[in-house]
């Protein structure tokens, strides 16, 4: 199975959407969409069953961003303004974690995207936590990108310290196998 994840900007959204679904479609794969007012966009995350090509979607559709894989995008809103500018660098300057793909200011807040293959989910997380700790901040955060089931009970399995954790525990897939 191959799955990668997509970004599409407001200024043309249903095209870009529209065009983006067919490539799927065509290939015998699934797109699926979370849009996010504050930043103007939505991320998509197609799966297909076999071999599909992010180059090639790219010299279809113009204006989207395509990702080599499935990343995790997600918004960070410190409740602390402050904290904002160093949270920033220590996630996407120099020394940051090695898996991050983009980094982008956000008014509030920033939007993370990492390759959670290069960079665990932890790693990220606890990066963000001292980087806010010392403003005493806490922080919202809004998952942007939809992810594939397999990286979902993977990111479990590792929070939970729970290695059994697998696709076969989901339970909207065994309901959904089972409809």
């Amino acid at each position: 199975m191959t799955s990668f994840t997509v970004a599409c900007e407001a200024s043309d959204l249903d095209a870009q959407r529209a065009a983006v679904d067919a490539f799927a479609r065509d290939r015998g794969g699934t797109a699926a969409w979370r849009s996010h007012a504050r930043s103007h966009r939505a991320y998509g995350l197609l799966e297909f069953p076999g071999e599909a090509s992010p180059s090639e979607l790219r010299a279809l559709v113009a204006d989207v961003t395509v990702y080599e894989t499935a990343i995790i995008v997600l918004a960070v809103f410190p409740s602390v303004p402050e904290a904002l500018p160093p949270l920033y660098r220590a996630l996407c300057g120099p020394g940051g974690p090695q898996g991050m793909v983009a980094c982008e200011s956000l008014e509030g807040g920033a939007i993370l995207a990492w390759d959670p293959q290069r960079s665990p989910v932890a790693i990220v997380l606890d990066t963000i936590a001292v980087a806010l700790r010392r403003f005493g901040s806490a922080r919202t955060c809004e998952l942007l990108a939809p992810l594939p089931l397999e990286l979902l009970a993977a990111i479990a399995a590792q929070g939970l310290a729970t290695p059994d954790i697998g696709v076969d525990r989901v339970l909207e897939r065994l309901i959904a196998a089972h409809s």
